[in-house]
């Protein structure tokens, strides 16, 4: 789940954990992502 050099992020419901194979991990693995972007984007 580390973003590789800083530019690519992976999400999906692979990643997550306990709510692996469903939509609802998708869904949530897809939005902790999109908030680590949007605060390394703030960030700089």
């Amino acid at each position: 789940m580390q973003p590789v050099a800083e530019k690519i992020f992976f999400a999906g419901e692979h990643l997550a954990g306990p709510l692996m194979q469903t939509c609802g991990g998708a869904r949530l693995s897809g939005e902790a992502v999109a908030r680590q972007v949007v605060a390394r984007l703030a960030a700089k």
